[in-house]
C-alpha cells in the first residue's frame, strides 16, 4: 500500500521479497534458539529518524528480529532506507550473548547487567500483549511513538485510496482483459486498507490514551502514564479519524466503477452497495467508540487522572472532537455522532444504576462516580454544542441528550 500510495514503478519485487524472506527465517531461527517475541523492538527509533538509521553501517529497522513488523516505506521515496530487518538487532546479540556464552557465574551476571538502564534491550512479550496496557507491546506497529506513525498511515491509506480511484495502481493493466476481476481486486484493496489503519491504529490510539510505558530496563521506575502530550495527541487523532471522510469510504470514482450490474451510478436501498460500503465504514469507527469506553478503558483514565491528581476529560474531549464543529448534512458523519451519543447516554445510564447498587452493596471495584461524572460532562458538552444545530437529526441528539442529564438521579 506505501509503495502504491507514493506511486513507485521501479521497486524490484524479487530484491524486496527476497528481503522479506530473510528477516521471516531470522524471526523463525530466533524461535528456534529460544527467542521469544519481542513486540518493544519497534520503538528503536524515533520515527523521522528510521530511514537515516538503517542507511548507517549495521543500521536496523528494529532493535530485535522477533518483532511483527510490516515493510517499512518512507512517505517520500528519497527518504527509503531499508524495508526489512537485514540481520540480527541489538537485543537479539544480547540473548544469544547471555544464552550460549560458555562463562563462569560472575561474568553472566556482568553480561545480564549490560541491560540495566539500557532502553535499546527492553523487551515486551505476548504476555505482556496481552496483559499489559502498554501500547508500545503491541505487533505491527513502528517507532518510539506510534501516534506519530499513524497519522502517517493515515496520509498513507489516504493517498493509496485517491490512487486506486484514479486507476494508477501498478499493474492493473493485467486484469483489464477480465472486467470483474478488476473491479473485486479495485474493492478488495479499498476494504484492506480501510481494515488495516482502523484494526491497528483504531486500537493502538486507545491503548496511547489510557496507557503506561513498562520499562524492564529501570528498574527505579518500572512504568509510569504516557506522557500527557502523547495520549492528547492520540485523542485529538482518533477524534479526527471518526470525522475523517477520507477514512471512511473508498473515492467516489471507485464506488462508481464498482457499482452492481457494472452501471456508472450508485444504487439506494437496503442492499445497495453504496450503503454496505457506508454501513462498513461505521461498524469501524463504532467498534473503536466501544473500544473508549470499555470498562478497562474507564478504569484507566480514572487511574491515570489520579496519578496525576487530575481529572480524566477523555470522553469531554472526543465528544468536543465531533461536534465542533457541527456536522453538516453528510449522512455518515451524522450517523457516528449519534452512535457517540447513544453509548454516553447508556453509559451515563450504566453509573446511575451502578451508583444505586453500590450504595446497597458496596464500593464497586473502580471509581464509578468518576465514571458517571464524566458521560455527564461530555453529554453536557454535547448538549452545548448543539444549540446551534438546525438538522433535524442533530436537534433530536440535543433533546435525548438533555433528557438524559434531566433525568439523572441526584
Amino acid at each position: 500500500m506505501g509503495l502504491t500510495a507514493r506511486g513507485d514503478v521501479d521497486i524490484d519485487s524479487k530484491t524486496f521479497v527476497e528481503a522479506g524472506l530473510m528477516d521471516v527465517v531470522a524471526h523463525e531461527v530466533g524461535h528456534t534458539l529460544g527467542l521469544r517475541h519481542n513486540f518493544r523492538a519497534s520503538a528503536l527509533h524515533k520515527l523521522e529518524e528510521i530511514h537515516a538509521a538503517t542507511r548507517r553501517e549495521r543500521g536496523r529497522v528494529a532493535s530485535s528480529v522477533m518483532d511483527y513488523i510490516a515493510p517499512v516505506v518512507a512517505e517520500d521515496q528519497a527518504d527509503q532506507g531499508k524495508y526489512f530487518m537485514d540481520g540480527v538487532g541489538l537485543y537479539d546479540a544480547f540473548c544469544i550473548k547471555y544464552g550460549y556464552a560458555v562463562v563462569d557465574d560472575g561474568a553472566l551476571r556482568a553480561i545480564a547487567a549490560e541491560a540495566d538502564g539500557n532502553p535499546t534491550l527492553a523487551r515486551s512479550d505476548d504476555g505482556d500483549k496481552e496483559a499489559s496496557n502498554d501500547p508500545k507491546a503491541r505487533p505491527y506497529d513502528l517507532s518510539q511513538d506510534a501516534t506519530e506513525w499513524c497519522a502517517m498511515q493515515q496520509r498513507v491509506t489516504k493517498k493509496f485510496l485517491v490512487r486506486l480511484g484514479d486507476g494508477a495502481v501498478v499493474g492493473r493493466e493485467t486484469l483489464d482483459a477480465v472486467y470483474v476481476r478488476r473491479r473485486e481486486y479495485e474493492r478488495a484493496a479499498a476494504s484492506r486498507a480501510l481494515n488495516a489503519w482502523w484494526s491497528k491504529c483504531g486500537e493502538l490510539l486507545v491503548l496511547y490514551m489510557r496507557g503506561l510505558d513498562y520499562d524492564r530496563t529501570d528498574y527505579e521506575e518500572l512504568s509510569k502514564p504516557i506522557p500527557p502530550a502523547t495520549r492528547q495527541r492520540a485523542l485529538e487523532l482518533l477524534g479526527s479519524a471518526w470525522r475523517d471522510p477520507g477514512l471512511a469510504l473508498p473515492p467516489l470514482s471507485l464506488l462508481k466503477r464498482s457499482a452492481a450490474f457494472d452501471d456508472d451510478v450508485n444504487k439506494w436501498g437496503l442492499a445497495s452497495d453504496y450503503d454496505l460500503w457506508l454501513q462498513a465504514a461505521l461498524g469501524r469507527r463504532t467498534r473503536s467508540m466501544d473500544d473508549v469506553l470499555a470498562v478497562t478503558s474507564l478504569r484507566w483514565y480514572d487511574t491515570i487522572a489520579w496519578l496525576e491528581e487530575g481529572t480524566p476529560a477523555v470522553l469531554s474531549s472526543l465528544t468536543d472532537k465531533l461536534l465542533r464543529p457541527l456536522p453538516g448534512n453528510d449522512v455518515l458523519e451524522t450517523a457516528t455522532v449519534s452512535a457517540w451519543l447513544e453509548r454516553l447516554r447508556s453509559l451515563l445510564s450504566d453509573a446511575q444504576n451502578a451508583t444505586a447498587f453500590e450504595l446497597a452493596q458496596g464500593p464497586a471495584p473502580f471509581g464509578l462516580a468518576s465514571v458517571r461524572g464524566g458521560a455527564r460532562a461530555a453529554l453536557g458538552v454535547a448538549v452545548d454544542a448543539l444549540g446551534a444545530a438546525t438538522a433535524p437529526e442533530l436537534l433530536r441528539e440535543a433533546a435525548m441528550a438533555s433528557r438524559a442529564l434531566d433525568a439523572e438521579l441526584v
